[in-house]
């Protein structure tokens, strides 16, 4: 227990300690901290709803031999990450410049007529 001093102005200045009790402030703490938790553990449940149905989604659209793969691909780069980050980009991207030609397509994905 901790006293502090306080000023209470009946009667003239008296001075009286009170008497703050650190537990229920620390309790208060947890509660609030556990509160917290709680929800961000309710909205991490929703997200793995969530992505557990796209990639059932996704997984359907795709044959199982390329499915197989892909995921052999995935388990050998995570498995190569930390001695050779590169591993991880397993699609293998490159830039490729786009030049725009006289007869553009704005519509077309490449920005080129068809």
């Amino acid at each position: 227990m901790i006293t502090l001093p306080i000023q209470i102005t009946k009667k003239g200045l008296a001075l009286v300690s009170q008497t703050v009790d650190w537990r229920l402030i620390t309790n208060l703490t947890i509660c609030f901290i556990a509160l917290f938790l709680c929800d961000r553990f309710g909205q991490a449940k929703d997200m793995v709803l969530k992505t557990s149905e796209y990639y059932t989604q996704l997984t359907s659209t795709i044959s199982p031999a390329a499915q197989k793969k892909w995921e052999q691909e995935i388990k050998s780069a995570e498995s190569q990450q930390l001695e050779h980050p590169h591993a991880m980009d397993i699609i293998g991207t490159q830039q490729i410049p786009i030049i725009a030609e006289s007869g553009s397509n704005p519509n077309s994905p490449t920005g080129v007529a068809s």
